[in-house]
């Protein structure tokens, strides 16, 4: 019990300061003000020219002052702990201009409802892309004990996977698509969609859980080809159980911990990833609000969320991994 207490303060003390990593650097733009200072011009414009053949004459500008950037440590901390009185009380707003008749007009947009409806939609593609990428690498890592053909397959689709970027594969889906439309007449799923309505699934889910495939089959993999030397697998089949049975039964019991133990890997990658599939996939999650809003406030909550997810997965996956090993459970 005491390793599981230990783990979780950890995780919690290191999304605190990520936390005010995330706010502290954000609001860095909010101490900076301007002065004007000195007597010198800020710029030149072209002279006139009286002659065809005449060179154009540089003069400077007649303008006496020069503005300068300033930094104030008051001003800046006055931002974030405006901001963060607004976290805790629920009330982050931005301010939209409008222009009417009488002149612009500032319009109140509430921050924690977008980024809550988006963080929705990105939590939904992130979870749906750990369990299959996963999935599909754990079936790549038993399929590399057989031999021949189906081994160069599994390695080869794990390489791949590791190599190729997320960005090439979602824009090598949507290359597709387009062509078999243009071709043929035959869309095969869904590109672009209206502002704020249902977006295509398949491409970034295909493209956001190459990464955790490629990287689970490779810790399965590794395992697998440790521990089948064991000699409780020898035993195993002396007895007679068969190759499948020992696999499942006792070979991937035992690479189960590497596999938690890399899940903080696999979670870093896919967040990272994320963010670049959603704005190339057009989704409207988490990213999406950050292209569609540079608001400080919507940068600092929305790597609020980010750091919370990476924090409570992480402590999860060790919490997990913890439970699976006697050993670790008794704090050895």
């Amino acid at each position: 019990m005491r390793p599981l207490v230990r783990l979780w303060l950890s995780r919690l003390a290191m999304m605190l300061a990520s936390w005010l990593l995330v706010i502290g650097l954000t609001w860095l733009p909010a101490g900076v003000f301007w002065v004007e200072e000195g007597d010198l011009p800020v710029g030149v414009v072209w002279g006139v020219r009286t002659e065809s053949m005449q060179p154009f004459i540089l003069e400077p500008e007649p303008v006496a002052r020069k503005p300068r950037a300033h930094w104030s440590v008051s001003q800046y901390g006055q931002a974030v702990v405006t901001y963060v009185r607004e976290l805790v009380t629920g009330q982050v707003t931005d301010y939209s201009h409008r222009w009417t008749e009488s002149g612009p007009v500032q319009i109140p947009e509430p921050v924690l409802p977008q980024v809550r409806e988006r963080m929705v939609v990105s939590l939904r593609l992130l979870s749906r892309a750990l369990v299959l990428g996963m999935a599909a690498g754990f079936a790549l890592g038993v399929l590399s004990l057989r031999r021949g053909a189906a081994r160069g397959f599994s390695l080869g689709i794990s390489v791949a996977g590791m190599a190729l970027p997320e960005f090439v594969v979602v824009l090598l889906l949507q290359m597709l698509t387009i062509f078999t439309y243009r071709e043929f007449g035959i869309r095969l799923y869904s590109v672009l969609g209206p502002s704020g309505g249902e977006r295509g699934w398949l491409v970034p889910l295909l493209a956001l859980s190459l990464g955790p495939m490629a990287y689970t089959a490779r810790l399965v993999a590794g395992g697998l080809d440790e521990v089948m030397r064991e000699d409780f697998i020898r035993t195993a089949r002396a007895k007679g159980l068969s190759e499948a049975r020992v696999v499942m039964k006792h070979g991937l019991r035992h690479v189960l911990g590497r596999v938690l133990g890399g899940f903080p890997t696999i979670m870093g990658n896919a967040l990272s990833s994320m963010v670049i599939i959603e704005v190339l996939a057009n989704v409207n999650g988490l990213a999406g609000g950050l292209m569609a809003n540079w608001s400080s406030r919507m940068v600092a909550t929305t790597g609020l969320v980010f750091c919370l997810w990476f924090g409570l997965l992480d402590a999860l996956a060790n919490t997990l991994r913890i439970l699976a090993n006697p050993r670790l459970r008794e704090g050895a």
